[in-house]
């Protein structure tokens, strides 16, 4: 009873509302607190922002957090929602154990860890770190990311000369080969002039002169048309 009581304290800190509206009678609201659960502290101003009808209690703690409605129900929806929730059970065996578990939880909440009222999942647990400890997070995020950035860059530069040694041996390929074209191209000429020597410059054509220069005139004109 009294986890339960600590909790429509909180509920009420939170949002200056009582967990319960008043009824009828003492009887009609006896039924409501054992068979209703309280709306959760984040939907109270929900719905009240929904409703465009914002009661002066929440205005009034949206004013001294210097928060609007909006925000409000963005910052007691999760953790907050949860601890009133599990100090409210309607099942005694469900709530806090005692009221120094209890208020356990909530400093546990104030100091950015995980809370007992809500499933310890890895994601949650790791998003509870990343925010307690977000400047030194992000110093190592910063380093991993300028770790990775330097392989990216590595690698993409040892492409870059791969791609550039490719092309240096293409070339120096494609120079043998012009040296080999050269070299047969040489030795088809001089085949040529040994076979024109054999031919226009035998024995007879030294002996006879009109036969020389006609030849050498026949070799001239062949030459200018190659």
């Amino acid at each position: 009873a009294d986890v339960y009581s600590l909790g429509v304290v909180l509920y009420e800190l939170l949002t200056g509302t009582r967990p319960f509206r008043p009824t009828r009678s003492d009887l009609d609201l006896l039924r409501t607190v054992c068979e209703t659960d309280a709306v959760r502290p984040s939907a109270t101003f929900a719905a009240a922002e929904a409703a465009s009808d914002l009661p002066a209690s929440l205005q009034e703690r949206a004013d001294r957090r210097s928060a609007s409605v909006a925000e409000m129900a963005r910052s007691l929806h999760g953790d907050l929602d949860r601890i009133v929730a599990k100090a409210m059970r309607k099942e005694p065996g469900r709530r806090y154990a005692s009221c120094q578990e209890f208020a356990e939880d909530v400093d546990r909440y104030l100091g950015g860890f995980p809370v007992i009222a809500r499933d310890p999942s890895f994601g949650y647990r790791g998003a509870k770190f990343v925010r307690r400890n977000l400047v030194g997070v992000a110093a190592v995020t910063a380093v991993l990311l300028a770790l990775v950035g330097g392989v990216v860059s590595t690698l993409h530069m040892a492409s870059v000369a791969r791609g550039e040694r490719d092309v240096a041996d293409a070339a120096k390929r494609q120079i043998e080969h012009e040296v080999d074209h050269a070299r047969i191209e040489t030795l088809s000429s001089r085949t040529i002039a040994a076979f024109l020597g054999e031919t226009f410059l035998s024995a007879q054509f030294l002996t006879d002169a009109a036969q020389r220069s006609n030849a050498l005139q026949s070799i001239e004109r062949k030459a200018a048309q190659v």
